[in-house]
């Protein structure tokens, strides 16, 4: 009899025990799912806050001209008002992270037949042509690279932070859309390329439709 109650009471430690456990990792899970949401949830939340300030929000005033160079070291003059309004910016200079530059690299290779590679455009600033062609070959740029002085562009929020940053320019000469990249969130560059050449996509055919309708009225 007496055995017959210690194995019940070690029967029922031990499913206390198994209870226990049970409890405890399924807490431990609602717990990490609560996580995840929340983490999930943020990240939505701050894509959504990146990509409206990015349409409506970051902008500065390119000086009316900027003296460059090419990959050749020939100079060239850099006039964005003319020349690049559809265009899609890079900026990129030695003081960037390698890391950082790697990664939108090869973000940008991953947009690059959506976007169009004649519409992009690598605004570098380096020491010079060497470091440019080793620029090109390491990461196989088929991009236009203009070469500026660093401090060409004169706007602390974009220039005095070290980041590679993608912008856009528009008729007024302003650099718009910008998009200072972060190595820890790669999912927001890709959410701003896809941005980018769906709003250059709508633009284009807008411009085209109106084309017609100027032709057709004549």
């Amino acid at each position: 009899m007496k055995l017959y109650k210690n194995s019940f009471v070690l029967l029922f430690i031990f499913f206390l025990l198994i209870t226990n456990g049970f409890l405890i990792s399924r807490k431990f899970i609602d717990k990490e799912n609560e996580v995840g949401v929340k983490d999930t949830l943020l990240e939505n939340a701050y894509r959504e806050r990146l990509l409206y300030q990015v349409e409506y929000g970051n902008s500065f005033k390119l000086p009316p001209l900027i003296l460059a160079k090419d990959i050749n070291n020939k100079a060239l003059r850099f006039d964005p008002s003319l020349k690049y309004k559809d265009k899609l910016f890079f900026r990129v200079t030695e003081r960037n992270c390698d890391v950082c530059v790697n990664k939108e690299f090869a973000h940008l290779k991953l947009f690059e037949e959506k976007i169009g590679s004649d519409r992009i455009i690598i605004l570098a600033s380096y020491s010079g042509p060497n470091d440019l062609k080793i620029l090109k070959n390491r990461y196989n740029i088929n991009y236009k690279i203009i070469n500026i002085p660093l401090g060409a562009l004169d706007n602390k929020y974009t220039e005095g932070q070290d980041f590679p940053y993608f912008f856009t320019v528009n008729d007024k000469n302003v650099a718009n859309n910008i998009f200072i990249t972060d190595k820890s969130l790669p999912q927001l560059t890709k959410d701003y390329l896809n941005f980018f050449s769906k709003k250059n996509k709508t633009e284009r055919l807008e411009q085209e439709n109106r084309n017609v309708f100027v032709v057709g009225s004549q």
